[in-house]
């Protein structure tokens, strides 16, 4: 009797085997590299609470003073100068940013609430100043040389949710972040 020969290829089920398992490597690696709305939102208070730190330090280290500013489009940063309030220029980090446009900004500033929706179309204020309405400015919070914050709560959210985060400052300049999940 002879031998069988053995065949020299792949059976299907080793190939669909093979083209499963690398399937799911491929939706595990398209999953890990776009980041969740909770961790954009995460990212995006992150940005602003690191980006209020350094303004006030460079507010106190400079003796300028310098201002947070929501705008119709997004943030920055101002530097106050004889013309006036002007946006930071040639600064990189302190650029004016355009938030993601399912993220939502709620604001106290000196204790006067403002809802602003910055990427909807209608923007909502309680409060609305003439010099801030000319430079399209909807809040501003003072960093001060002498290390002073004007007391604010910015509360950001995803536009489909409640829980977000809430970064706080008081008059002696201290920041803070935190988590706020609502629970019904």
């Amino acid at each position: 009797m002879k031998p069988m020969a053995h065949s020299k290829g792949f059976t299907l089920l080793e190939v669909l085997a093979v083209v499963f398992i690398i399937g799911m490597m491929l939706t595990l690696a398209v999953q890990s590299l776009a980041p969740s709305q909770n961790e954009l939102l995460k990212q995006e208070s992150e940005r602003i609470h690191g980006l209020m730190e350094l303004v006030k330090e460079e507010a106190i280290l400079n003796a300028e003073e310098m201002a947070f500013v929501v705008n119709e489009k997004g943030y920055g940063f101002q530097l106050f100068s004889a013309q006036g309030w002007l946006p930071v220029e040639d600064d990189n980090l302190l650029r004016d940013r355009t938030l993601p446009e399912e993220v939502r900004i709620e604001m106290s500033v000196l204790g006067e609430e403002m809802k602003l929706s910055v990427s909807e179309s209608v923007v909502s204020l309680e409060s609305e100043d003439d010099e801030e309405k000319k430079d399209n400015v909807l809040a501003r919070v003072l960093f001060l040389s002498s290390g002073e914050v004007t007391p604010f709560e910015l509360f950001l959210h995803m536009a489909s949710e409640e829980d977000g985060y809430i970064i706080e400052g008081d008059e002696l300049g201290e920041l803070s972040i935190r988590t706020l999940k609502v629970t019904l």
